[in-house]
């Protein structure tokens, strides 16, 4: 069971052939939330050609998809792998690096994948922020360290506000957990691919996930193998642009995190602000800084 939906695993008992069926009621699901499975299933099936013939990378297979009611069941060939972070604690630091650099070549591919006009665009700085205020201003305003933060995005917002690059179209939701692999493929899950943008509004996420999740160890042995992490999925994503850019959406990711955390309420939530999106948030103030 997952917050929109729930995941079954089946086998033909004739033939042995194993599926994965993912239908639209969850614990929580949304109006329309059968529109958005099939949104998921229809942009798989687009997906395909772009990663045709390639053994090592691609997307789940879609094998077809259910109308129920008002909801729906997309049904998909199973892919027997796991989620990066869980297959990543099991490596040496060869393993990581293999793991995370294949992870940024498999955006790299995506973004490739064409199914939108070419344009650039930016940052988009004033929206971003704007929405910051709008949403989290009060919470914001009640915290010294994550103000500070604020402060620090809007000053060196004015000086990425003019970095332009080429607009793709964004897988939307890209982090560890949504990509599977073992030991020779590597399988993309939960593709929106709706908005387009510049690339960092991927990398970023990602990047910000991979802090969050643990790669096994403490100390300065933690810190090794995240920063290996970190720097072979860039390595094998190749030129991100202005490093500066990249830094600064990070910031703006983790203050909506932690902002979403405090919203929410309750103890659970805001323990998690205060012990894990804050970090966060120090983090990426720390890496920003680092390039300004």
């Amino acid at each position: 069971m997952r917050q929109n939906s729930s995941i079954g695993r089946l086998r033909c008992a004739e033939c042995g052939a194993q599926i994965v069926a993912k239908a639209s009621q969850g614990r929580n699901p949304p109006a329309g939330d059968g529109v958005a499975l099939r949104e998921e299933y229809e942009t798989l099936r687009a997906l395909q050609p772009a990663f045709h013939g390639c053994t090592r990378y691609g997307t789940l297979e879609p094998l077809g998809f259910l109308a129920v009611d008002d909801g729906g069941v997309m049904v998909t060939r199973l892919f027997h792998g796991e989620e990066l972070e869980r297959r990543a604690r099991k490596q040496g630091d060869t393993g990581v690096r293999e793991v995370f650099w294949s992870a940024g070549v498999w955006l790299r591919r995506l973004h490739e994948a064409g199914g939108y006009e070419r344009t650039r665009a930016g940052l988009e700085v004033d929206r971003r922020r704007n929405y910051l205020r709008a949403t989290y201003g009060t919470a914001i305003d009640a915290d010294r360290k994550v103000r500070a933060a604020c402060e620090l995005l809007g000053h060196v917002g004015r000086d990425v506000d003019s970095v332009v690059a080429e607009a793709v179209r964004l897988h939307g939701d890209f982090k560890p957990g949504n990509l599977l692999c073992n030991a020779t493929r590597y399988v993309g899950l939960d593709i929106q691919w709706k908005s387009t943008s510049v690339a960092v509004y991927d990398l970023a996420p990602f990047m910000n996930h991979l802090w969050i999740a643990t790669l096994g160890g403490i100390g300065s042995r933690s810190r090794h193998r995240h920063e290996l992490a970190e720097t072979a999925f860039l390595a094998g994503f190749g030129d991100v642009g202005d490093v500066r850019a990249l830094r600064w959406v990070q910031l703006y990711f983790a203050l909506c995190y932690w902002g979403g955390c405090r919203q929410r309420g309750g103890m659970w939530a805001a323990g998690i602000a205060r012990w894990q999106m804050l970090p966060l948030v120090e983090m990426a103030v720390a890496k920003l800084r680092a390039v300004t």
